[in-house]
């Protein structure tokens, strides 16, 4: 049963590019006490550039059994435009439970304006429940312009059996 992962954040790592697109400032990630999946989100983010559909997201998802096994890719997204994404990947796993806690942007606005964003959340993890299973995971963000890589971040996980 699916209901029985705990989710576990182990880290996020920045590529250096990304101080030219923004500035991000993450006081907190960690799991809420008691809880297998409400993580608490704290920090601000200042976005340097306009981003509309000519920028795109890349997401892919890698798995492996142990921290430090082989990683396989688990699940990709091909590349989408930014206003795309907002209007579904957004909107679906991250706005709902930003959008009291937050001045992200709503997902119906597009492009996204240089803008300083401020976020004292709560997120469910549940919302990766259908997908998730016991492992390691390493999730690559990517945003692309023009078709090339500009910048990124790898955020670590792993998901356990209660």
């Amino acid at each position: 049963m699916k209901d029985d992962l705990m989710f576990e954040y182990l880290g996020v790592d920045q590529e250096e590019s990304v101080q030219n697109y923004f500035d991000i400032k993450l006081n907190q990630i960690k799991r809420k006490d008691e809880s297998d999946s409400i993580f608490m989100v704290n920090g601000n983010v200042e976005q340097k550039v306009v981003l509309d559909d000519n920028w795109k997201a890349h997401v892919t998802v890698y798995r492996s059994d142990t921290v430090d096994g082989e990683y396989s890719e688990f699940l990709s997204f091909p590349p989408i435009g930014v206003c795309a994404f907002m209007k579904t990947i957004y909107k679906k796993y991250f706005y709902t439970s930003m959008k009291d806690c937050s001045n992200v942007p709503s997902p119906d606005i597009c492009p996204l304006e240089k803008e300083k964003y401020a976020m004292q959340c709560e997120f469910d993890a549940k919302v990766f429940h259908k997908v998730a299973r016991p492992g390691f995971y390493i999730v690559k963000a990517n945003l692309m312009n023009d078709e090339e890589i500009k910048t990124g971040i790898v955020i670590r996980g792993s998901v356990t059996k209660k």
